[in-house]
């Protein structure tokens, strides 16, 4: 039987499970190669309406991976949502980044006041967003937040105040008749038929 080397086969499983296996050989740090970003949209209740996951690829720069500026800024863009009555503004961005020393990680477990939000940490949009390195088994979920709250929107009310009617400077540069029929029903039904100008 023919072998077909077109197939490419993933096998970034089996390395990550032999890196498992030998993890007291592999107890080092490591830049990351991508991130999960979650939208996350909070309504104007302040409940959490929606959740969307994306992986992006990260740029290398010196000892660090980064999202950079540009990309972070046309994610957030792209991810702002309006509705007829309210519109989904960016509110804050978060990092949770694990990023322990091999020699602190086993304190770190046995610690009884350890907290997950010690890693949770604010980043700012108008730069890179650095993601140090980390130990290769917290990269899945080392990940980034941007959220979006929901206000209202503030056009609203001169979308429902504007006039049907045409003002002076939306007249059609002639003048035209209209025919508009009125139908008046009484005890005896009649028609008329009126002309009116605009």
């Amino acid at each position: 039987m023919a072998e077909n080397n077109d197939i490419d086969l993933d096998i970034s499983w089996i390395e990550e499970q032999e890196k498992i296996q030998n993890i007291d050989k592999n107890y080092f740090r490591e830049p990351m190669d991508s991130i999960n970003i979650h939208i996350i949209y909070i309504n104007a209740n302040l409940y959490i309406e929606n959740i969307k996951k994306e992986t992006h690829e990260l740029t290398k720069k010196e000892r660090h991976t980064v999202l950079e500026k540009e990309r972070v800024l046309q994610i957030i863009q792209s991810k702002k949502k309006t509705t007829p009555y309210s519109k989904y503004k960016f509110m804050d961005a978060l990092l949770y980044n694990v990023d322990l020393e091999p020699e602190q990680i086993q304190n770190y477990a046995n610690s009884k006041e350890s907290e997950s939000t010690y890693f949770l940490k604010p980043v700012r949009i108008m730069e890179d967003i650095i993601v140090p390195q980390s130990i290769f088994v917290f990269h899945g979920i080392n990940a980034l937040y941007f959220f979006f709250k929901e206000e209202p929107r503030t056009d609203i009310a001169q979308i429902k105040n504007k006039s049907i009617l045409k003002t002076d400077g939306d007249a059609p540069p002639h003048k035209t008749t209209k025919k508009v029929k009125i139908v008046l029903r009484n005890k005896q039904s009649t028609t008329k038929k009126l002309k009116t100008q605009e």
